[in-house]
């Protein structure tokens, strides 16, 4: 696999989370600070055990951590990744633009 197929393959896993509307609905809860899996079940209204499927694509994306206290896990946002995220929409950005400029001509 070379470079440009690995950032291809890098850039789906960091945009895949936002597509979600439940994924949506717990980074909005995350927003608010860390919040244990049971905080973030109840206040974004998702049953417990999908809270814990989601947040490991949200883990996986790099814009959550996760902390463990005991048998407890935590998550919050993490300021590196989200600074990814925002670099790559800058970038989609970009590439929409050059793509309208060029079919305009």
């Amino acid at each position: 696999m070379d470079r440009a197929e690995q950032a291809r393959i890098d850039r789906a896993k960091l945009l895949k989370p936002f597509v979600d509307v439940r994924l949506q609905k717990l980074i909005q809860v995350l927003m608010k600070g860390e919040q244990c899996t049971h905080e973030l079940a109840e206040k974004a209204c998702i049953p417990q055990s999908t809270v814990s499927y989601h947040m490991k694509s949200l883990c996986d994306s790099g814009v959550v951590k996760r902390r463990r206290d005991g048998k407890w896990t935590y998550y919050h946002l993490c300021p590196e990744g989200v600074a990814v995220l925002k670099a790559e929409l800058e970038h989609m950005v970009q590439i929409c633009e050059w793509c309208l400029n060029t079919i305009e001509r």
